[in-house]
């Protein structure tokens, strides 16, 4: 969707690794928009768009299913994670 995308035009996702008991957390991964990418995660994986700078197209689609509540209660762990100092 986003021909000729440069890294000054932002618009970034910025997703942070699921956390596994006993290890240090990894660092955010960070997708640039490029034309013809696909990026699939689960939502309850800490995720944020980054500021962009140029017009950039995205499409989103959420699914649910009702196995969720494991998944909530990880988010709600990364959200905690997060909120005291864990991630950037």
């Amino acid at each position: 969707l986003n021909e000729g995308w440069q890294r000054e035009h932002g618009g970034e996702l910025r997703l942070w690794p699921a956390v596994e008991d006993n290890q240090p957390p990894a660092p955010p991964l960070i997708v640039a928009p490029l034309a013809d990418r696909l990026v699939i995660f689960i939502s309850s994986l800490e995720h944020e768009v980054l500021p962009s700078w140029a017009h950039r197209f995205a499409v989103t689609t959420w699914m649910h299913n009702r196995r969720d509540t494991a998944l909530e209660s990880l988010a709600e762990r990364m959200r905690a994670r997060k909120a005291s100092g864990h991630f950037d």
